[in-house]
């Protein structure tokens, strides 16, 4: 531990102790990634996401690293006495590693307490090519964090045990023990954005009954109406891929009711009134969503629904489409609403050509 506090000196930053917690961040965030991400979906190690991690990692071991320090150095003013005797110069060695790996014990309980570093895959792959994020990291919960502090902290137990047996130590191990339990105690608390970015992951892995499970645990952590009808919301876009219109129109009405503002709440029930075949408010349902989302490509979908199958107007189902695909130009499903489109599109002006009516069941 390099604090000079008998001196009465800033507590230099250690670039060893920076460096270790990288480390530990690095690896906690490389496995969660290999975990969620590249082993169950197939995608390959490559550019994007290294440097999404290391920009995550280098940026949380410094800042955490400095706020620490400047924690320690209001500490050592506050009770200046007793850290005299806590951080004094120890000539020993052992004394001096177990000082140090205190230091990174406690830095590392801070990381799991306030920094979201736990990645949960949001979008998924739009090529061979490309790979992206969003919203992707929350905290650990209780058990997790535990656990990796546990094991962190029994190894620095048993050197304190080994090395250092006096009522200093005792006083660290007791440190040890306070910090695993505060920050267990803290991310145990409600973690509302970490359930609402598990259900839109459930969402593009397209798991709807695991989308259901995280909405609901959302719902008893919402602090807002407006949370609730973000996790109503969910609901209702599960019902909907669960091929349950009447349910997805139930919770899209409750968000909407809580909270009218956002579009994406509209666009899903204009989804579900096309599957219905009640058009006229699956188009007033389109319509709002535009109004209050013009930029929102799933707005747009639903109207190219609308006008593909109640009006079967394929010059207006056109449009819409090309507008969906402006603002969501990589997302799959639209790219595979296209391929679709572009051949029944044919089919569909063939027979308007010979005087037919096309009617789809």
């Amino acid at each position: 531990m390099q604090l000079q506090l008998k001196n009465s000196k800033i507590p230099p930053i250690s670039i060893a102790e920076i460096l270790i917690i990288f480390l530990l961040i690095l690896a906690a965030m490389s496995f969660e990634i290999w975990r969620n991400v590249l082993l169950p979906f197939h995608y390959p190690l490559n550019q994007k996401i290294i440097t999404l991690i290391l920009q995550k990692a280098i940026l949380t071991s410094i800042i955490i690293t400095v706020v620490y320090r400047i924690l320690i150095y209001i500490l050592f003013f506050m009770i200046k006495s007793f850290s005299d005797k806590l951080f004094e110069k120890l000539p020993n060695i052992h004394d001096k590693i177990i000082n140090f790996a205190l230091d990174v014990f406690i830095i590392t309980g801070l990381v799991l307490c306030v920094t979201p570093i736990r990645p949960i895959l949001q979008d998924t792959i739009a090529s061979s090519k490309d790979f992206y994020i969003t919203e992707s990291f929350a905290r650990y919960d209780a058990f997790p964090t535990a656990i990796i502090l546990l094991c962190f902290g029994s190894i620095i137990g048993i050197f304190i045990f080994l090395w250092q047996k006096n009522r200093y130590g005792l006083i660290k191990i007791g440190l040890i023990i306070f910090i695993i339990v505060c920050a267990s105690m803290i991310n145990a608390q409600p973690n509302y954005n970490a359930k609402i970015v598990e259900a839109r992951a459930a969402w593009k892995a397209q798991n709807y009954q695991l989308l259901i499970s995280k909405a609901n645990e959302a719902l008893p952590l919402t602090r807002d109406k407006n949370e609730k009808a973000v996790a109503y919301y969910w609901i209702g876009v599960a019902c909907n891929r669960l091929d349950n219109p009447i349910e997805a129109i139930k919770y899209q009405k409750k968000a909407i009711a809580l909270d009218p503002s956002p579009g994406y709440e509209y666009s899903s029930l204009a989804f579900a009134y096309n599957t219905l075949k009640d058009y006229k408010n699956a188009s007033e349902s389109a319509k709002v969503c535009i109004k209050n989302a013009p930029d929102y490509a799933w707005c747009y979908l639903a109207m190219f629904e609308y006008y593909f199958f109640a009006e079967v107007n394929m010059d207006k189902a056109e449009e819409n489409l090309q507008l969906a695909e402006r603002y969501a130009p990589d997302d799959r499903e639209i790219m595979d609403t296209r391929k679709s489109f572009d051949k029944e599109k044919k089919i569909v002006r063939e027979i308007q050509k010979k005087g037919g009516i096309v009617v789809w069941k």
